[in-house]
């Protein structure tokens, strides 16, 4: 993986999260154009700028891998996660999953949720479809969403047992 360059896919949204986006910034700033009482304009405008500022920093909008991180792409600041910590990686559909805090649609799915058969983890998703997790050493779990999760599925993959493989030093006498 090491002579590979960086890939990357994006995080597509379902048509469910394009809605419900939508309709909720349309409803923020319908809200803020009540007439009267000027306290409320003030308090509603700090209270959705406190949550489209959350909305922007976990956001995801692409993941990619390079030799050394998988790199989760949010509109403000991206996450990392280092291949030397992931202990394994694999495509995943979740079914039944229960949002414990976090979005559930407004600019995608992302916070903790559970699952019965993996337990609690982190989502970053645009549609539950096309899903994959990634398990690492410390027992932190993430669900991730992109387009052709396969690819970054088999990078990850490669990465990991290329940092395994042992590096051979020649040690050749003069």
């Amino acid at each position: 993986m090491s002579n590979i360059s960086k890939v990357t896919r994006r995080i597509a949204w379902s048509r469910y999260v394009t809605i419900v986006t939508v309709a909720i910034c349309l409803i923020f700033a319908g809200a803020s154009l009540v007439p009267g009482n000027t306290h409320i304009p003030v308090i509603m405008f700090t209270c959705i700028g406190i949550v489209v500022l959350s909305a922007f920093y976990y956001s995801p909008v692409a993941v990619s891998v390079d030799c050394r991180y998988v790199t989760i792409r949010r509109l403000l600041t991206p996450k990392r996660i280092a291949i030397s910590d992931i202990a394994k990686v694999r495509l995943f559909q979740s079914t039944m999953d229960v949002r414990v805090s976090g979005s559930a649609g407004f600019f995608g799915y992302y916070g903790w949720y559970h699952n019965r058969e993996i337990g609690r983890y982190f989502a970053y998703i645009g549609k539950w479809k096309d899903t994959f997790l990634i398990e690492l050493k410390s027992g932190r779990k993430y669900v991730i969403s992109c387009n052709q999760p396969e690819v970054i599925v088999k990078c990850i993959m490669d990465g990991i047992s290329h940092q395994s493989e042992p590096h051979h030093v020649d040690k050749t006498e003069r």
